[in-house]
């Protein structure tokens, strides 16, 4: 990605990140509205097919958890490096990888209420939506991600 400015660069990596969030819930309000205005209908009851209701949404969380450990493996090759550019370059990579594990969490619950049209699910998708709070690009989360020193920290925070 190319920017001229440490603004750019975060404005560039938060739209990204921004469309891959906001079409995931587009999707899950879409499947969601269709459901209520009784457009389609669940495809499985909860009374026969519970456990498959409760599997999904553990998977979604589970994958949400696993997006933490796999983002930190790919971050260590990059912290090694010399360059702040560098990592700044691999840390855009991983946070759209980030952002992409996270839609197909997003996907899954979006399933379950195609499936199930459980009322709670909507509630259970608000929660699963703070994983995107939690592993938002800011230059906090960069300056945390890349564990930069104090005068890169400087650099990134414009001082």
């Amino acid at each position: 990605m190319h920017y001229n400015s440490i603004t750019e660069y975060f404005s560039r990596l938060q739209n990204r990140t921004l469309i891959i969030f906001f079409s995931g819930i587009l999707l899950f309000m879409l499947v969601f509205y269709l459901m209520m205005v009784k457009v389609i209908e669940p495809v499985m009851s909860m009374e026969s097919e519970g456990i498959i209701l409760y599997a999904l949404i553990a998977m979604a969380f589970m994958e949400a958890s696993i997006v933490a450990i796999l983002t930190r493996m790919m971050l260590a090759k990059s912290i090694a490096k010399v360059s702040l550019g560098e990592r700044m370059d691999d840390y855009v990579k991983v946070n759209l990888i980030r952002a992409v594990m996270l839609l197909s969490g997003s996907l899954m619950l979006t399933l379950t209420v195609y499936l199930f049209n459980w009322e709670w699910l909507l509630m259970v998708y608000c929660i699963y939506l703070l994983f995107y709070l939690l592993f938002w690009p800011s230059r906090q989360r960069l300056c945390t991600d890349l564990k930069l020193k104090p005068s890169e920290r400087d650099v990134i925070n414009g001082l």
